[in-house]
């Protein structure tokens, strides 16, 4: 036997919750598209408070239950309703999809011919060096938020680049400008402390930060907050409630390790942005101009409420920023780093086939070693890394080690990695002599 707060607690700790219906009908859900029948939720899971004189089980009657029982809430999916004001211009007038401005909305092609492709193409810009397939699915993910949103996938979008190459100019200030409070940035901090007053309604939440090396707390609190529909919600001096959850999560971070990620992985889709030439200054103040532009809002607000969604959303694609993360998240690249750190200069590494050339005939790992700078011979490298306790974690080229080494020690080591241009004079050994043959090569110096 049980009391109803014991009953009560074991729901909670399963992730259960009411459910009510627009109609409303009450269920039991834990996911909100799952719905149990009170009555058979409680013989199910073995609700009792007591026996009958006939000794048939006292069942808990969920419906005695108060609805203002915050520790117990009742969830409706009315967060956000497309049928109301959802975004704000600063001084300019609230966007809804109801016809109260002067100026039809939703903004039909005909009325407004004005060009966003500035949007649509920075948007791809981000994505990096992917396929066109996948910088679609990027588009279809940013225009479910619009057209579904109390539907989320379960997944988010991870942007990984250096500062100025744009990424925190089209979520922290075009998406604001769009969903307006529905829209927050978020610098860790009320995400991972006990009070987060801030998340709750939320649509879209840019994380300016990485979690790779926050807490298995933190990291599992991220997860749940992807892909759960609910979220406990806490400010201070009031008893936390546990509210609807329909909000994306996007991180723009430039650290190269952003979130710790496991091998089976189906919430991410993470890409690698890098600052093109054309890129520039009068670039982005022209795109500046653009989002302060409310005729172009309309017509891209427009464009996301209309745009056909034809890419499975809850399916995130692979690319090879993810399968980097994924080597970040596995340690293989810091454990072989250190390995290979405590090696001496006449560490031999051979290879497949491997034959003496005139200017590696010793066939060591290291071309040069001395206490602040070290190079690497890359294809020796590889070779060390592949062995190196076995799975090769989705690297097998010399490029995507060298990213992921590189990425590695921007944030976690004293060393740094180039990709230099050298003089070979002698076996073994890189000078810029004059008659020298130039080589690239993997080049370690100490910060």
């Amino acid at each position: 036997m049980k009391s109803i707060d014991e009953c009560i607690h074991g729901m909670l700790e399963n992730g259960f919750y009411r459910f009510k219906t627009p109609g409303g009908t009450l269920f039991m859900s834990n996911d909100g598209e799952t719905r149990y029948n009170p009555a058979t939720f409680a013989k199910g899971h073995e609700l009792i408070l007591g026996y009958k004189k006939s000794g048939s089980p006292d069942y808990l009657d969920l419906a005695t239950i108060p609805w203002s029982r915050q520790d117990f809430p009742v969830i409706e999916k009315t967060v956000y309703d497309i049928n109301r004001p959802f975004g704000k211009v600063e001084g300019k007038p609230i966007f809804n999809t109801a016809k109260e401005l002067e100026v039809e909305f939703p903004v039909k092609a005909a009325k407004n011919k004005l060009d966003t492709s500035i949007f649509w193409n920075h948007l791809e810009y981000l994505c990096g060096d992917v396929s066109q397939d996948i910088k679609e699915w990027v588009k279809d993910w940013l225009c479910d938020i619009f057209q579904n949103p109390n539907d989320k996938k379960g997944t988010a979008l991870i942007f990984i680049g250096g500062q100025g190459c744009g990424k925190s100019i089209f979520f922290d200030k075009l998406m604001s400008a769009l969903l307006g409070e529905y829209y927050h940035y978020n610098n860790g901090k009320d995400y991972s402390e006990k009070f987060n007053l801030g998340l709750k309604d939320k649509l879209l939440l840019n994380f300016d930060e990485g979690f790779a090396t926050k807490s298995k707390a933190a990291e599992a609190k991220l997860k749940s907050f992807i892909t759960q529909p609910v979220l406990k919600i806490e400010g201070k001096g009031s008893n936390p409630i546990t509210v609807l959850n329909p909000a994306r999560a996007v991180f723009t971070t430039n650290d190269g390790w952003a979130v710790k990620m496991d091998d089976d992985d189906r919430r991410f889709a993470v890409f690698t942005t890098v600052r093109e030439d054309f890129a520039t200054q009068g670039y982005f103040d022209r795109l500046v101009d653009a989002i302060d532009n409310r005729d172009l809002l309309e017509k891209f607000m427009h464009e996301l409420q209309n745009r056909k969604i034809t890419s499975r959303l809850n399916k995130p694609p692979m690319t090879e920023a993810k399968q980097t993360q994924k080597v970040f998240s596995a340690g293989k690249v810091s454990e072989w780093f250190d390995f290979i750190m405590e090696t001496k200069s006449s560490y031999v590494v051979r290879l497949d086939d491997d034959h003496p050339s005139a200017y590696d005939h010793q066939y060591r790992l290291w071309d040069l070693y001395e206490e602040n700078e070290r190079i690497i011979h890359k294809k020796r490298a590889l070779a060390s890394f592949l062995k190196f306790k076995g799975n090769n974690e989705h690297i097998d080229s010399t490029n995507k080690l060298f990213n992921a080494l590189r990425n590695y020690l921007a944030t976690n080591s004293e060393w740094v990695l180039d990709n230099e241009v050298r003089r070979l004079q002698t076996p073994g050994r890189f000078t810029w002599g004059e008659d020298a043959q130039p080589q690239r090569v993997w080049v370690l110096k100490k910060k």
